[in-house]
């Protein structure tokens, strides 16, 4: 029987029935749920890596980010600008090796509040640029979930 004819009959080139493929896809354990909630996952701010969020040039204050830039170049003043609108307490930053961190030393974001099943950034708006950039259900989400789990339960 030639495939033209299975797809008639409504077979696969497998002898599966038209449409069992796509019920078995649809009841994968790997499929990625259609919603994120961070509030109640929280799985990238967890990390026992106490360096696991370096700061960049856009979360500095704008003194610190005017001596990188370029004057006349305008996308980076604009980041600047916005950098010089974020403070991040200096109590929860630290360096090393040239690098500034984010406090991580008690296995999660120095930074987030955790309370009855949920996990809140008190510095949501003046959040890392790396925090800003995190999608929910990126391939990062779903891979810090694996490593952290909800609300870091393996960490």
């Amino acid at each position: 029987m030639r495939k033209a004819e299975l797809v008639q009959l409504g077979a696969t080139a497998c002898g599966e029935k038209a449409g069992a493929l796509d019920r078995r896809r649809q009841r994968s354990p790997c499929q990625m749920p259609e919603t994120f909630d961070c509030v109640t996952c929280g799985a990238c701010c967890f990390s026992k890596n106490p360096r696991y969020l370096v700061l960049l040039p856009e979360d500095f204050e704008a003194g610190r980010v005017s001596e990188a830039i370029d004057p006349g170049d305008q996308s980076q003043a604009e980041k600047a600008a916005a950098a010089a609108r974020r403070r991040l307490p200096l109590e929860s930053l630290f360096e090393h090796e040239g690098r500034t961190y984010v406090d991580f030393s008690c296995g999660h974001c120095v930074h987030l509040q955790l309370g009855d099943g949920k996990a809140i950034c008190a510095v949501y708006e003046e959040r890392p640029e790396a925090c800003r950039a995190f999608r929910a259900g990126s391939f990062e989400c779903m891979k810090a979930r694996r490593a952290n789990g909800i609300l870091g339960e393996k960490v």
